[in-house]
């Protein structure tokens, strides 16, 4: 359940997309959410003594702009909703917050405006990917962020029990927002035992909980590798939102420690919420 929604924002469009994917789930799962802007310390060469506490102060109004700005758009939403403006790093308050604060949900942008900004807050995104105890949604320019209600969500498996630790989430918010669940098996290279009815097969426990939670959905599985068959799936059946395992077997093993998790957080068009699995 989706109770508390916690968003990291820069002021950036990308920061921006976030916060409404955030707010159209919150609104969905009748969540409140906090906006928290970090105040960073992005040059190694502090500015001359006498110019500190105005450039302090500057970069201080700058965040309150900032989060003024959303929320006022929560507000508009009638999403309940508070700001945190702090010194330090994005990613390190972030984690706090969210424990501190015991969100059920990190939002952030997967890039951020350009140059150093955009590392910094890609490194942010990808920090919390890593390390957040709760579920993390990134997003990246897409159209699907900012209009419609949530109709279609994809449900990526390799049918271990890792990448199955998605499945609670996904499944109540396809029954909080009345979507439709993908429920999609994808192995690259599949040994003839896993084709047709074996993958298909492999599907079997997601079909059987949907049909528990009395929840829409539909089974595919393709001989593809997981960052090709997602991207392509989320853009040919027009998915409004991903919620997948960070942890799974076969081509699912490197999300983590390797590239694979990276290249969907971004390359995919949709929002996608990233589920860490507690044993890893």
């Amino acid at each position: 359940m989706i109770d508390r929604i916690l968003v990291g924002t820069d002021g950036s469009e990308l920061a921006d997309q976030a916060t409404r994917a955030a707010l159209r789930l919150a609104e969905a799962c009748q969540a409140e959410v906090r906006f928290l802007h970090a105040i960073e310390q992005l040059s190694m060469l502090g500015p001359a003594p006498e110019m500190e506490p105005r450039l302090a102060r500057a970069r201080e109004d700058a965040g309150e702009e900032i989060l003024a700005e959303n929320l006022r758009w929560a507000r508009e939403r009638e999403v309940p909703a508070d700001t945190v403006l702090r010194d330090g790093s994005a990613g390190a308050l972030l984690l706090q917050e969210a424990e501190d604060w015991q969100a059920d949900l990190v939002a952030a942008g997967s890039r951020g405006r350009s140059g150093l900004e955009r590392a910094v807050l890609g490194s942010v995104a990808d920090a919390l990917v890593r390390k957040s105890p709760v579920p993390v949604l990134t997003v990246r320019e897409s159209p699907f962020v900012t209009s419609g209600s949530i109709e279609r969500i994809l449900l990526p498996s390799d049918g271990s029990e890792l990448s199955l630790t998605a499945a609670p989430l996904a499944l109540e918010l396809a029954r909080q927002t009345g979507a439709q669940l993908d429920l999609l098996h994808a192995i690259e290279d599949a040994s003839p035992g896993e084709n047709g009815d074996g993958t298909q097969r492999a599907l079997d426990p997601l079909v059987e909980r949907c049909r528990e939670a009395e929840v829409a959905f539909e089974r595919f599985a393709v001989d593809e590798g997981p960052h090709r068959a997602i991207v392509d799936h989320a853009d040919d059946r027009e998915v409004d939102l991903v919620v997948m395992a960070t942890h799974g077997r076969g081509g699912l093993e490197r999300f983590l420690v390797g590239s694979i998790t990276d290249k969907i957080v971004r390359t995919v068009g949709p929002p996608l919420i990233s589920v860490r699995p507690h044993e890893v």
